[in-house]
């Protein structure tokens, strides 16, 4: 679920509370845009803020990704309604920085990266194999160009 606050004279019902499928996503975006709000901010938890980071871009609304330290004080009782109250009313007096958030391209030169990587450590946890043709003695294979019988000098 994402609870959303807007400023309390843009609607009459300033804090709504979206699922997280596409569809609602959509309303969501909708119903910022309908208020008349510019920029978002909006805590990064984990990747749950990516796609509604992307739909909300998408729509021309500035988001700003703020980390939950800088929200943490939230006055009275924890909840994710004063959460997102907080976070607005903070917002809305500049008190907000953003996170530092790379360019499209360097996202996905570290997304490829990372997934090398990955690749990498896995075949690198892969058992060795012998192959069925290498005898299991502890004699060396013959070399090319190389006799193998036993008193002859090469």
């Amino acid at each position: 679920m994402h609870y959303v606050a807007v400023p309390p004279d843009r609607d009459p019902e300033p804090v709504r509370c979206f699922k997280t499928f596409t569809d609602d996503l959509h309303r969501l975006a909708d119903w910022l845009v309908a208020c008349g709000v510019k920029t978002v901010a909006m805590e990064a938890t984990g990747v749950y803020w990516i796609p509604i980071d992307e739909i909300l871009e998408g729509r021309g609304l500035e988001v700003r990704l703020v980390t939950a330290q800088h929200v943490k004080n939230v006055p009275g009782r924890k909840s994710d309604v004063s959460d997102c109250e907080w976070l607005q009313e903070l917002h809305s007096v500049g008190l907000l920085r953003g996170s530092f958030r790379p360019t499209a391209e360097i996202a996905a030169l570290r997304s490829y990266l990372r997934h090398r990587e990955t690749l990498i450590q896995e075949e690198l946890k892969k058992p060795r194999r012998r192959s069925p043709a290498v005898p299991r003695s502890s004699s060396t294979p013959d070399l090319p160009g190389r006799d193998a019988s036993p008193g002859c000098a090469s």
